[in-house]
């Protein structure tokens, strides 16, 4: 199962069905297999710092609710480590790996803030897809990337990503986990959480 949201009823039906199911995210509970998400953006917020960043902004989606994503997480034990404010963009859950909308909404952010001194100077995106709009809104307003705001994602999305620098998971790896953990709750077996590790891929973003 992917994608879950706050609220998704999938995983009660499943389990009223007595269907068994993997959730592919770090969901804490039953079988689930995950990128490590936090480890991930820990690294990539730390190397951001340790290039001189000292501003830096988290761009994700619905980031006020109670269980922060992990990979915001991540963003914020390297923001403490350094003793550095944390400055969140937040998009509604339905926009939350859309680059449109992340153009649209950093857009927004940036008229309301002004740009005669920029809040940041490195965005840290949850997704690639939100970095990519990002890096298109910053152009568009002739802010330079990365000379002046660093642009980092995640994911590292085949052909998509493209000199975009992001956190890579292997998606092939994440596929063949969950039918190995599936196969295990068809067994019966015992219900437990896989996490993968992940790489930085740096590039022309940052």
């Amino acid at each position: 199962m992917l994608g879950e949201a706050p609220g998704d009823e999938r995983p009660a039906l499943l389990k009223a069905a007595a269907i068994p199911f993997v959730r592919i995210g770090d969901a804490g509970e039953g079988f689930s297999v995950a990128p490590d998400d936090r480890q991930g953006l820990y690294e990539m917020t730390h190397h951001l710092i340790t290039q001189g960043r000292r501003r830096l902004a988290f761009m994700g989606g619905e980031l006020e609710v109670p269980r922060p994503h992990s990979r915001l997480e991540g963003y914020r034990r390297a923001l403490a480590e350094a003793g550095f404010a944390e400055r969140l963009i937040s998009l509604p859950h339905r926009f939350a790996s859309d680059s449109l909308n992340s153009y649209r909404y950093l857009n927004r952010y940036l008229d309301e803030e002004g740009t005669q001194s920029l809040p940041f100077d490195a965005l840290v995106c949850a997704t690639d897809e939100l970095a990519l709009g990002c890096v298109a809104a910053l152009e568009d307003r002739g802010i330079e990337v990365p000379f002046q705001v660093a642009v980092t994602g995640f994911d590292d999305l085949p052909t998509l990503a493209t000199g975009l620098t992001t956190v890579r998971q292997d998606i092939a790896e994440i596929a063949e986990t969950s039918m190995a953990l599936l196969a295990e709750a068809r067994a019966g077996e015992a219900p437990r959480h896989v996490s993968l590790p992940v790489a930085l891929v740096l590039r022309e973003t940052s």
